[in-house]
């Protein structure tokens, strides 16, 4: 039988054909939760060598799910026993080509049909930051995209993004309307204050200068807030809305 990744005559091997793990007498089997062995697996062909299923199960210890993983840094990494900088730099890798593969990309001339595909597109590149990237869609007058760009990073906290900053471009392009988006490093979508007043700020010069706010998206962990679907984009009502994430 062939040995994936060559590993080592000490890691495990599955047998496709020996028989389903039993259930434990309260209804569970007794093997571990589904995904680990596959994940834990997979580190050890990145790792690679004779110990790399070692090293495997002690980056699975330090970091038992995927999404602290994927935030890890090479440095963090390269901190587990077993692991120099150019096998934490290959997992780095292998997390950033796994994030491209997923993400959805919104190309050049489509049109924007709902937050949701909003999300899913820019997630990938957002929620694992660890400081705030503040971004805007430049839309034409059939909602579909004409450019994006940066405008701000840090903390809207400590630097309030403004609409000058966010409508230049779009003034320059002739956009129609607009959309922003932003991550909360935290990974709770939930609105602040600042992004409240950030909004409310955009919809007013959004109205001056005939370019609509169509959404105001903010990307945490594993969903999202919509100004837009909580009825929270005009600017009389920017302060209202539920605060709970979309999914």
């Amino acid at each position: 039988m062939s040995r994936a990744c060559d590993a080592p005559s000490d890691s495990i091997l599955i047998d496709p054909m020996a028989p389903p793990p039993r259930p434990a007498p309260d209804g569970r089997e007794d093997a571990p939760p589904d995904g680990a062995l596959e994940e834990e697996a997979l580190l050890a062909c990145v790792i690679g060598g004779p110990d790399g299923p070692a090293a495997a199960r002690r980056v699975r210890a330090r970091f038992p799910d995927l999404g602290r993983l994927r935030r890890a840094s090479v440095e963090d990494l390269a901190a587990i026993a077993g692991l120099d900088l150019a096998r934490a730099a290959a997992i780095r890798a292998a997390v950033e080509l796994g994030r491209r593969i997923v993400a959805t990309p919104w190309p050049r001339g489509e049109r924007l049909r709902s937050s949701r595909e909003v999300y899913r597109s820019l997630a990938p590149r957002l929620r694992d930051l660890r400081h705030e990237v503040f971004l805007v869609v430049l839309l034409d007058g059939r909602n579909r995209k004409m450019d994006e760009m940066r405008v701000s990073e840090g903390s809207l906290s400590a630097s309030i993004v403004h609409p000058r900053e966010v409508f230049l471009p779009a003034v320059r392009a002739s956009a129609a309307a607009i959309l922003v988006a932003h991550n909360h490093p935290s990974g709770d979508p939930r609105p602040s204050p600042e992004d409240r007043e950030v909004t409310r700020r955009l919809a007013e010069a959004g109205e001056l200068l005939g370019i609509r706010l169509l959404d105001h998206l903010i990307v945490g962990e594993t969903s999202y807030w919509s100004f837009a679907d909580e009825g929270a984009l005009r600017p009389s009502d920017s302060g209202s809305g539920r605060d709970r994430p979309m999914r």
